[in-house]
């Protein structure tokens, strides 16, 4: 299937196909190209594993943060109940009867209330810090998602007017620039997109 005029035989007895590379003629030995072609093949396949990797990579990455989140919110849970239990077994005492008959006991027991009220203070101070982190980590992966999908919202200025484009859209629905500008998920913006632009071509 390979048009004759591109074959040739060199002075050495191996066959040679005749190029044009940029609109210059050349040559090449057909074993070189049979070895061209299965490095490509070789770099292709390599190419198709590691793009294969980095998606499963980045699943497990969105799982983790899914599990961390979940895992921060049962945290926040347990340590409101744990800060109205507090509250309520400390605020049983009657602290100017203690004070007056048992200055000893009640110092104790300010003392005690004082270190678990601290105790529970780092514990949300944890939780709050590791919840901005996860956030954080949430916003640039959904970021990064965002702008792979519309690659021209990579330009600042693109993108300030697609956002203004998007809030003022999704008015039509009911939502606010606020409640729109709160999605992390940039599938729900893209799906929002898509919907604004049909309704665009309904009224057109």
């Amino acid at each position: 299937g390979v048009d004759e005029n591109l074959l040739d035989v060199n002075d050495d007895g191996e066959v040679i196909l005749k190029t044009k590379v940029d609109g210059i003629d050349g040559q090449a030995k057909l074993a070189e190209v049979l070895k061209s072609y299965q490095l490509e093949g070789h770099l292709n396949k390599q190419n198709m594993e590691v793009v294969e990797l980095k998606k499963t990579l980045e699943s497990e990455k969105q799982q983790v943060q899914t599990a961390t989140t979940q895992k921060l919110g049962e945290l926040d849970r347990v340590l409101q109940i744990a800060s109205m239990q507090l509250n309520a077994q400390y605020s049983a005492i009657d602290w100017n009867n203690l004070r007056a008959t048992d200055p000893v006991e009640y110092n104790n027991k300010r003392i005690e209330y004082s270190d678990h009220q601290n105790a529970l203070k780092q514990a949300f101070d944890y939780l709050e810090a590791n919840r901005n982190e996860t956030q954080k980590k949430i916003i640039e992966r959904e970021t990064k998602s965002l702008f792979d999908k519309v690659p021209e919202w990579k330009d600042q200025k693109a993108f300030e007017q697609g956002k203004q484009e998007l809030f003022s859209g999704v008015a039509h629905w009911g939502f606010t620039p606020e409640e729109a500008a709160a999605s992390l998920d940039h599938r729900i913006l893209l799906m929002a997109r898509d919907a604004i632009s049909y309704r665009k071509l309904q009224d057109a």
